[in-house]
């Protein structure tokens, strides 16, 4: 997976706490994220007691991208696949 850079990467003055609350506020999957504005709200508030989770975010952000290569691999095996069984099935037509 692709990583944003850490906002304190960005921002070296937000707090680790801060940085905490962006994250859970943007999780992919909806039940880390805040069940609601209210919760969201309150750990703005009060960032002291926010905790900190170790997040893979935060280590694997500056790995690179998929190579081009993989990705011209990926799309000529899709393309290849329709073309084999059209090949395929003129094949087996003219029998």
């Amino acid at each position: 997976m692709n990583h944003p850079a850490p906002p304190r990467e960005i921002d070296p003055a937000i707090s680790p706490q801060l940085q905490e609350v962006i994250y859970r506020a943007m999780e992919r999957e909806a039940q880390n994220r805040y069940a609601n504005a209210h919760d969201f709200a309150a750990d703005l508030e009060h960032l002291d007691k926010v905790g900190i989770a170790d997040r893979c975010e935060l280590r694997d952000w500056k790995k690179p991208r998929t190579p081009a290569t993989r990705k011209v691999l990926l799309y000529f095996a899709v393309i290849l696949v329709p073309l084999l069984i059209f090949a395929l099935l003129l094949y087996f037509s003219r029998r």
